[in-house]
This record gives structure tokens, C-alpha cells and sequence, in this order.
């Protein structure tokens, strides 16, 4: 019985939030479809220029290298010409690559469950983690 009244007073306090933000036009805002607008109207001057690898969840990007999460793998690539982007070299992590922050020549890996990584980038052959 005490259970049902707690969900019912957040079903409660979660209709009240709503008809607040639709009175204060909030959830209108929200809602409005400029955004998308503006954004599929400057879609049309992008033009795919070179492709490496399959889906990433993250990259850094530094001088002429490109660090890319693909899965478990963190891969370096060349970006010196864009339009032929060149795998220059990878590392597999025990976990899915999910972030990437590079200094100098290290690239911090946030990595799933597996915490932070770091990986030495100095030679982007070859790169390899540090324990």
C-alpha cells in the first residue's frame, strides 16, 4: 500500500512537470523543428571525401593523425590527406573504446569497464598501452 502511494504521487508530480512546461511553451520550444532545419539545410554542402574503418563511438584529432575507437581497437590513422585517410597502426583494449583525449604522446582511453587506458602514441606504427 505505502509503495502505490509513492508511485502515484510521482505520476503525479510528473503531470504537473509536464503541464508546466507545455503552459510556459517549454516543451514547444523543445519540440520545434528549426534545428533540424537549419541542420538538413547545410547537410547538403557536406561531401564524403575519403572512408576508413566501421562504426566508432570516438575519435581525437591531432596534426596530422586521427585516433579512432573502433570496438576494442584504437586505431591511428593519417589524415595528412583527407581524402585518403591511411591506417597507419592500432592497439586492442580489453574494453570498447568510448573516449579519446590525446597530450603529447599519449592518448588517454576512456574503455568501457575496463577504466582508463593509456596508450603511447609517439610512434603511431606501433602504439602501444602503458601499464
Amino acid at each position: 500500500m505505502r509503495y502505490s502511494r509513492i508511485i502515484a504521487l510521482a505520476l503525479v508530480l510528473a503531470f504537473l512537470t509536464l503541464v508546466a512546461a507545455i503552459s510556459s511553451n517549454a516543451l514547444g520550444d523543445m519540440l520545434a523543428p528549426t534545428t533540424a532545419t537549419v541542420t538538413l539545410s547545410r547537410a547538403k554542402d557536406v561531401q564524403l571525401v575519403g572512408h576508413i574503418g566501421g562504426p566508432s563511438l570516438a575519435t581525437f584529432v591531432q596534426g596530422p593523425y586521427t585516433y579512432a575507437g573502433f570496438g576494442l581497437e584504437l586505431a591511428t590513422l593519417s589524415v595528412s590527406d583527407p581524402s585518403h585517410p591511411t591506417r597507419l597502426g592500432y592497439v586492442l583494449l580489453p574494453g570498447v573504446v568510448q573516449n579519446i583525449e590525446v597530450a603529447g604522446h599519449y592518448a588517454y582511453v576512456a574503455n568501457a569497464n575496463a577504466g582508463m587506458r593509456v596508450v603511447d602514441v609517439a610512434d603511431p606504427v606501433n602504439p602501444n598501452t602503458r601499464e
